[in-house]
């Protein structure tokens, strides 16, 4: 019969930042809500998502 050892867990340093991003996602969160201009239509965000996803292939493409 084997014997299984136990793993030994370290805090990584995701361990040690994941409260940290949690209180900026927080403070992000309450901005937007209490931010008075108005919405901007999902289709609006996507193009312009896309455009930039657009531009950053291209100049990825052109330092290879």
């Amino acid at each position: 019969m084997r014997t299984v050892k136990p793993i030994s867990v370290t805090p990584g340093p995701l361990d040690r930042e994941e409260p940290i991003l949690d209180d900026v996602m927080r403070e992000k969160v309450q901005a937007s809500m209490t931010d008075d201009r108005p919405d901007v239509p999902a289709g609006d965000v996507f193009k312009r998502l896309r455009a930039h996803h657009g531009r950053r292939m291209k100049a990825d493409k052109s330092d290879a």
